[in-house]
């Protein structure tokens, strides 16, 4: 261990931080250690490339074992939960707290597999996740994929609580569009799926669907696009390519039953209905349409 900032209580136990170095030849912070954490024998031993300082994290043994990557608080608390993590991998706060999550019991990576500058970590944005892939650019903003379980394209889930609380339905089939599949093919997926370019605005463009979301690319762009929560109407989504793109554009959407999944196809639904009478949407229909919602 050498010129490491560790803070209060880090980096108790057998060569728990040993050839753990801060600085590199080029001067650069490689390692930030915070409070509270690297607490166990080896359990932060090689690491590297941590510049944020993390609490509460790696407090098992062998938990960071070599990673080399950015750490989250509250994260890696279980004997060799992160030692299999590759370079550059990104660990949300509060995560890959058990075997199974990020590290299989064969000492194999799975699971939330985070692209380049995706996740920021300062706003909380992928916290609890419960499986994710996640394209880079995508989840930036104020806990925007934070207790999420979703298959995210690049640049997409961008802003506050864009995505936030967004599954896939446990067993169930539902359709998905984009990510280069055929339109409406079915599969049985626990992951919403959000394709590139999509589910971006000031807040909650994807936020809180529970019952399923399938969204292709260039889609859900405007502030509650297609925001889910609403009273029992968490019903399922499935919204194809470049469509639903304004504040608001497909929000009624939520107000269908429980058991009632909305299809909204390409190119439609990008602009408010002055009235109820100018929605031409229908639901399961081939479109284009240019309304489904009013303003």
């Amino acid at each position: 261990m050498r010129d490491v900032p560790v803070g209060s209580n880090s980096c108790v136990g057998e060569i728990a931080c040993q050839y753990t170095y801060a600085i590199d030849e080029n001067s650069n912070v490689r390692v930030a250690i915070g409070d509270n954490s690297c607490n166990a024998r080896a359990a932060c031993i090689g690491m590297g490339k941590s510049v944020t300082p993390f609490d509460n994290s790696c407090n098992a043994p062998g938990a960071c074992n070599n990673f080399h990557g950015t750490m989250g608080n509250g994260s890696c608390n279980c004997e060799d939960c992160c030692r299999c993590l590759p370079s550059n991998s990104v660990v949300p706060n509060n995560s890959c707290n058990s075997i199974g999550q990020c590290c299989d019991s064969n000492g194999w990576p799975l699971q939330n597999k985070i692209g380049a500058g995706a996740c920021t970590l300062a706003e909380d944005s992928c916290s609890n996740l419960q499986t994710a892939t996640i394209g880079s650019g995508s989840c930036v903003g104020s806990v925007a994929c934070k207790e999420s379980s979703m298959n995210v394209g690049s640049n997409s889930c961008i802003g506050a609580q864009a995505c936030y609380q967004t599954r896939g339905r446990a067993g169930q089939m539902y359709a998905h569009i984009g990510f280069g599949w055929p339109p409406y093919e079915t599969f049985e997926t626990n992951e919403a799926l959000i394709g590139n370019d999509s589910c971006n605005g000031s807040i909650n463009a994807c936020s809180g669907n529970l019952r399923g979301l399938a969204v292709g690319n260039n889609s859900c762009n405007g502030n509650y696009a297609c925001h889910g929560y609403t009273h029992g109407g968490r019903n399922e989504k499935v919204i194809g390519n470049n469509s639903c793109n304004c504040p608001n554009c497909c929000l009624c959407l939520r107000d269908l039953g429980r058991s009632v999944s909305a299809t909204v196809p390409d190119n439609s639904c990008n602009s408010l209905a002055p009235d109820a009478d100018s929605i031409d949407w229908v639901n399961g229909g081939n479109g284009p349409y240019n309304h489904c919602c009013t303003a």
